[in-house]
């Protein structure tokens, strides 16, 4: 998962990069759909899957997925849709882009490894702002998720030791 985690980051960057023009007759909900169903390949990391590794239907971006990523250790991707208990729903717009560039949740403390990726701090202003107003947009589904304990040494902000 640790060769998919560093190769996933290089694409992320030249896609959104390549693609980070206007798109025709897109709002800011459907750009940002756009990057995060697509180039930011935000399911990945928080889509729950089955025993066969299938997205759970109706779980998207509701967290829970786990994986293991070499020395970052134990990953699990948190819920990241817009219900107020289980996931991001009581942040703004400016508080998912500094999560989301920055790797800092609204009350200071620092999201774990493998966020931020370094290409997410590389967006434009609105494409960061439509990914948030996506994240924003999408079913809020309540799904709590078990955080985990980080064991690497890795700087919160640039993801390397």
């Amino acid at each position: 998962m640790r060769l998919i985690t560093k190769t996933a980051a290089r694409y992320v960057a030249i896609l959104i990069a390549a693609t980070s023009g206007e798109t025709l007759g897109a709002t800011l909900v459907e750009r940002g759909g756009y990057l995060v169903t697509t180039v930011g390949a935000r399911g990945n990391c928080h889509t729950p899957r089955d025993k066969s590794g299938h997205p759970i239907q109706g779980m998207a971006l509701a967290g829970g997925f786990e994986f293991d990523d070499g020395p970052i250790g134990h990953v699990v991707g948190p819920n990241i849709t817009p219900d107020p208990e289980t996931g991001i729903g009581k942040w703004t717009g400016a508080q998912i882009v500094t999560a989301l560039r920055d790797g800092k949740r609204p009350g200071g403390s620092i999201i774990a490894p493998p966020m931020p990726i370094l290409a997410y701090r590389q967006l434009s202003d609105q494409d960061a702002a439509a990914i948030a107003a996506y994240l924003k947009s999408v079913k809020p589904v309540r799904h709590a998720w078990r955080e985990r304990a980080t064991r690497c040494r890795y700087r919160p902000i640039t993801g390397r030791r």
